[in-house]
């Protein structure tokens, strides 16, 4: 894992935490600022191999971030980039199969992620499942990245226990063995 500011940016305080995990020991924390930031966590890249059915990406994510409200002012993205980090696509509500952000970050202070939908607000641990439907066979990084505001701070954000998993499926028949049709046990 890496961690950086983005561009144009100072601030970058993701680090392995022990105050709050959803697993023992250690966390990734970002501690939300009072000041414009894009505060980035960055995955080791990820093989994937080709024809897996099924494909996520599943990790635990708590947070107490700002959100003014009526809206968000300080919140998380997450996104992919399948060519080491040369482009970046966010993940979209759409692909969210379970917590899907909670709304759109306000642009009247200066937030970089402004515009975009971003989980905000007070959330304890959850598992967000991400549908990674066709990037099998790809090589995959992710990136958590925390915007804040030129204004107030709340707390911080938690990701913990990241995963990519798959299914694979199996294509033969279960009772192939004619166990369907075996005789009943002796009494």
């Amino acid at each position: 894992w890496t961690t950086v500011a983005g561009s144009g940016f100072t601030i970058n305080n993701w680090s392995l935490d022990s105050s709050d995990a959803n697993s023992p020991v250690t966390s990734w924390r970002a501690v939300s600022v009072e000041e414009e930031g894009d505060q980035q966590l960055i995955s080791p890249a990820v093989v994937v191999p080709g024809g897996v059915d099924a494909l996520t990406l599943q990790y635990f994510g708590k947070r107490d971030l700002e959100d003014g409200g009526a809206g968000c002012f300080d919140g998380g993205v997450l996104e992919f980039t399948t060519d080491g980090g040369s482009n970046w696509q966010e993940i979209t509500n759409a692909m969210l199969q379970t917590n899907p952000y909670t709304g759109e970050v306000d642009d009247r202070f200066n937030n970089p992620l402004s515009g975009r939908d971003a989980w905000y607000g007070t959330q304890d641990w959850t598992r967000p499942v991400v549908d990674l439907a066709g990037l099998d066979g790809e090589t995959l990084q992710f990136r958590y990245r925390l915007g804040t505001d030129e204004s107030l701070a709340e707390d911080d954000w938690h990701i913990d226990d990241v995963r990519v998993q798959s299914c694979v499926i199996v294509e033969e028949e279960i009772f192939a063995d004619g166990f369907e049709n075996a005789p009943p046990p002796p009494m």
